[in-house]
């Protein structure tokens, strides 16, 4: 057993001082060192973006009816607070028959009025908004002096008046998110709605790496990497060298065989914890599933691998056994779609007839 195991540990040397060893440390550890400074900053909506307005037309429509009303209301109040100018454009907004153009150019005009009122301490008025129902944020800022809030308390604050007000017409902003790199913002805030930014990362963001990083690239520079492990195997005196007695020459391409899977082990862990670790200390996403990938990016190297593995031990050659490999991963892709080509036009249109 112990010259099988100097196998293995000499197939692992042999990746370990191998040039092409650069091929796949070096670019993991670019990419770690270029992920970790990035971080996101997350925010609470306060003004409105232009898919939060439903319906703006209509919305200026209730707002324009309710300020001709006689009894105080939200719309009453906020036409109040609009100049003469924003005025006239609304009253033009409300007319029917406008152009699609002119519809995006009132959907801005009356996203940009609502915006200004948002940062006024006048907004809120206590008859006004006396028969809207307020969630308690909105209750507890409302309680508060309008001029003892801060400008991101007062913009929140001022932004529920409007939603519990107009529900049907201001959708309820989600959480904005800024991308941060070296602690520096280096986007506009923008709202992921229906799904927290997290989550999005955890499902989204992380999976589209792993399949990046671990996919066909990743593989395939693992087997450029592990290719001339197997035909030195074989090579004249190569055992000679390391062994006074004979051994099996089949154990001895699986001991070699082990090692370069081993080697290929300690690398995708050392992406993999990187990564982890850089999803969790700088966005929080401390993801378990995210172990998952490396015995399925092993399996799948184990299987290319031992492709390349055999044709090296036959042709001796690194070069044939990487191409072994590649003609290999081309065939199993051509299968799988002819598959999918097969099952969309034959076997699909048979199962919706049934």
């Amino acid at each position: 057993m112990r010259p099988y195991v100097a196998l293995i540990l000499d197939s692992f040397r042999e990746a370990v001082v191998s040039w092409t060893l650069w091929l796949l440390v070096v670019p993991i550890t670019l990419i770690l060192l270029a992920l970790a400074p990035a971080s996101v900053r997350e925010e609470v909506a306060t003004t409105l973006e232009s898919h939060e307005l439903v319906s703006p037309v209509k919305l200026a429509r209730r707002i324009r009816a309710e300020a001709e009303g006689t009894e105080p209301s939200p719309g009453k109040r906020i036409w109040s607070l609009l100049t003469s100018t924003e005025r006239k454009a609304w009253e033009r907004i409300a007319e029917p028959g406008s152009s699609p153009g002119e519809r995006v150019q009132n959907r801005s005009r009356i996203r940009r009025a609502l915006n200004r009122l948002i940062e006024s301490e006048d907004l809120y008025d206590a008859d006004a908004w006396r028969g809207v129902l307020l969630d308690k944020e909105t209750q507890a800022l409302v309680d508060q002096d309008a001029s003892s809030l801060d400008r991101v308390d007062r913009q929140r604050r001022n932004r529920l008046l409007l939603q519990a007000a107009f529900p049907n017409y201001i959708s309820k902003g989600g959480v904005r998110v800024v991308g941060r790199y070296f602690g520096f913002d280096v986007t506009s805030p923008f709202t992921m709605p229906g799904v927290r930014f997290r989550t999005f990362i955890s499902d989204t963001i992380v999976p589209a790496v792993s399949g990046f990083l671990l996919g066909n690239i990743g593989v395939f520079i693992a087997i450029m990497v592990t290719s001339p492990i197997t035909p030195q195997l074989f090579e004249p005196g190569s055992l000679s060298l390391l062994f006074s007695k004979p051994i099996v020459r089949s154990v001895a391409f699986l001991a070699k065989f082990f090692g370069g899977c081993a080697y290929i082990l300690l690398c995708t862990a050392y992406l993999n914890i990187g990564l982890w670790l850089i999803m969790g200390w700088r966005f929080g996403v401390w993801n378990s599933g995210w172990w998952t990938s490396i015995p399925v990016f092993l399996f799948i190297f184990a299987v290319y691998y031992s492709v390349s593995a055999s044709v090296g031990a036959l042709s001796r050659n690194a070069i044939v056994a990487v191409a072994a490999a590649v003609l290999f991963w081309t065939a199993g892709f051509g299968i799988g779609l002819a598959h999918e080509f097969y099952y969309g036009f034959a076997i699909m249109p048979q199962q919706i007839s049934h």
